[in-house]
């Protein structure tokens, strides 16, 4: 059970961060606009400060030769996740099938991880470096792909791919990152400049869990009738099914042990945070959304253990 209390810690810290932030918006500490800055702060700076200075630190292309892996293996476990959602939607919600698939599909794919892998793993993991390089195309995917779950609300909408969308903050600093390592040019760099993109990055975590937590009480005073059915449907699918699939995958294939435990960690997250935002501007319901994404949270803090708890009773963990 080291591995079920390992887990609960880690999603325990992260809940508990969210907490800070629902109690500072819920005092009137700060005024509720404070998000709308906090938000692009964080995913325009922090975020790639931790990733650039985590991959100049920590990543070794002469020791992890099979690194150029990762992104493959992410494409396939999309492909899984894709077929889910797409069975899962219908399950959910059949009146509001894009706010259900879009939720599905698009988990929490940095930040619960990174919350995550540390407590079990170590401060030191290599698993915290593979994660970037993992998800290096996961922001494309949503910023290109979250309009076609409402083809409805836009019937005219053609297949486009947006050079903003796809040149974005977090895969240039990793490409950055990783292109420095391989040419040895990071050598140069000085140790300051390191130390302070470093410490900037170090805000990323808990700044993007307060504004979670913000958020949380944001919808929390503009709620509507709670869904009851539709969002117990989703957590059984979303904290459940997801991760026990993915499970049987994982046996079946059989991966290299580092992308085991990174699909499992993608599976088990709950929804990107951002999804809301991306369903208002698709002109979906937001409410409901929103009780997909804060439903699925606070179960997490019991799911995710379980479902790691199964994990290794297939898999080695340390």
């Amino acid at each position: 059970m080291e591995i079920f209390a390992a887990t609960f810690q880690s999603v325990a810290i992260l809940m508990g961060i969210g907490l800070v932030g629902f109690w500072i918006l819920a005092r009137k500490t700060v005024p509720l606009d404070v998000l709308k800055v906090l938000t692009p702060l964080v995913l325009e700076v922090s975020l790639p400060c931790m990733i650039f200075s985590n991959i100049i630190l920590k990543f070794n292309p002469q020791t992890d030769i099979d690194w150029w892996h990762l992104p493959l293996w992410w494409f396939a476990m999309i492909s899984l996740f894709l077929v889910l959602s797409l069975v899962g939607m219908f399950f959910v919600d059949s009146k509001n099938k894009g706010e259900a698939g879009i939720s599905l599909l698009f988990p929490n794919a940095t930040f619960f991880p990174m919350g995550i892998i540390p407590i079990i793993f170590g401060k030191n993991s290599p698993l915290l470096v593979e994660l970037f390089i993992f998800t290096i195309f996961f922001p494309i995917l949503v910023f290109n792909g979250y309009s076609y779950f409402f083809r409805k609300n836009q019937p005219k909408r053609k297949f486009s791919l947006a050079e903003s969308k796809i040149l974005n903050s977090v895969l240039l600093a990793t490409l950055m990152a990783v292109i420095l390592k391989l040419t040895k040019v990071d050598r140069i760099i000085p140790d300051f400049v390191i130390t302070v993109v470093n410490i900037v990055g170090l805000t990323a975590l808990p700044l993007i869990m307060i504004t979670l937590g913000g958020n949380v009480y944001v919808d929390f005073q503009r709620r509507g009738g709670i869904a009851w059915k539709s969002m117990i449907r989703f957590v059984f699918v979303k904290n459940l099914i997801f991760p026990m699939v993915t499970l049987g995958f994982l046996v079946l294939v059989q991966p290299p042990k580092n992308v085991s435990i990174l699909i499992f960690l993608q599976s088990v997250v709950p929804p990107l945070s951002a999804v809301p935002v991306f369903v208002g501007r698709a002109k979906g319901n937001v409410a409901l959304t929103n009780q997909f994404l804060v439903s699925s949270f606070l179960c997490a803090i019991i799911s995710i253990p379980i479902c790691m708890y199964c994990y290794s009773l297939f898999f080695e963990i340390y």
